[in-house]
């Protein structure tokens, strides 16, 4: 059946021959097609298509584990934070910042409290609840009061007559300087005193004086009502009048 092919290529080859001799350019174009069933047919053959990757050479996409996941949302959450932080900071800032602005910015303290020591409360004198009546002080806001507690410390503690006469009237029915003096030496130096005063009507009080040496000595109380009077001139705003003993209790 392919007769027809073999014949052609026959009479073909032999008519050329003598062409082939006599025309050099027909001969080099007859040997590239008579070349045909060398071993140059990669050069007419078809490149091989490449081989689809199977699916085990198909890499899997990586998932990210839970912790990592927690990590990102821990590490997304603090940066948020921190933005918000340093944005109220700036607000502040340039709140402070802007003039014309009277409001006044309150920074907040420490959470750490500021200890601030108790005052301690000073102990009663040694003679309450021994007799009605309520301690005298010099610093008591009643004059006659605070007066006769003046008094009473220029005797015992500062052991002082004159101090204690400028607590009295001139005209008042008490001794004098001298008088004071002499009694003060009477009394054992170092002896401790005590006064309570119970106010019975303006400038008139009865009064419970306590006594007691300083080295074991006995208790001794003396009873006694004093006057006392208003006065620009006296140390208190007031002078004693006199002073009398008082019966009973």
């Amino acid at each position: 059946m392919d007769d027809w092919f073999d014949t052609d290529v026959t009479s073909d080859v032999g008519d050329t021959d003598e062409t082939t001799h006599s025309d050099p350019t027909a001969a080099r174009a007859l040997s590239v097609v008579n070349n045909t069933d060398s071993d140059d047919d990669w050069f007419t053959a078809a490149a091989p298509e490449p081989a689809a990757p199977t699916t085990a050479e198909i890499p899997t996409p990586r998932t990210a584990s839970a912790p990592a996941r927690r990590r990102g949302v821990v590490v997304a959450v603090g940066a948020l934070a921190a933005l918000l932080a340093l944005a109220g900071g700036a607000a502040v800032l340039v709140a402070a910042a802007m003039p014309g602005d009277t409001q006044n910015l309150t920074i907040p303290e420490s959470a750490t409290p500021t200890l601030v020591p108790a005052t301690p409360t000073p102990a009663p004198p040694w003679c309450s609840g021994l007799a009605a009546g309520e301690p005298a002080s010099t610093s008591a806001s009643d004059p006659g009061a605070a007066t006769i507690a003046g008094f009473e410390t220029a005797y015992y503690e500062r052991r002082d007559a004159g101090l204690a006469r400028s607590y009295v009237a001139a005209d008042a029915h008490v001794g004098s300087i001298e008088e004071l003096g002499a009694g003060i030496a009477s009394v054992p130096s170092g002896t401790r005193h005590c006064v309570l005063t119970t106010r019975l009507q303006p400038g008139l009080y009865a009064v419970d004086l306590f006594t007691r040496t300083a080295v074991g000595g006995a208790l001794e109380q003396i009873r006694q009502t004093i006057t006392t009077v208003d006065s620009p001139t006296g140390p208190k705003g007031a002078l004693i009048t006199s002073i009398s003993a008082r019966e009973g209790k």
